[in-house]
């Protein structure tokens, strides 16, 4: 099933369903929910990740405040993040931790 073969009242419940407890997925709108969560699943990771990148840029300054022993934590931990988009699968992702 492709992305483009989703229409829009298949997958959406609609607003009443924030407030209906008893709303049920039908199995086609769970079909879809997941075709449409692994078609996304490469585009959030890596914009997820774009975002961790950035938030630790100041990491690798010369004139960061950090020890070489701390900047090569930071350099492993950023290279873990490039690596995810090839390593991490929709079902097995393990976010690196940042070095604290």
């Amino acid at each position: 099933m492709e992305l483009q073969d989703i229409q829009p009242p298949l997958y959406t419940l609609g607003i009443d369903s924030l407030y209906n407890t008893n709303t049920e997925l039908r199995p086609e709108q769970i079909a879809l929910n997941e075709a449409y969560d692994r078609e996304m699943f490469l585009p959030n990771l890596r914009s997820k990740r774009n975002v961790l990148l950035s938030q630790t840029d100041w990491s690798q300054l010369p004139d960061s405040p950090l020890s070489e022993e701390k900047k090569q934590e930071y350099v492993v931990y950023r290279q873990a993040l490039r690596d995810l988009p090839s390593t991490a699968t929709y079902d097995n992702l393990i976010w690196p931790t940042e070095p604290s």
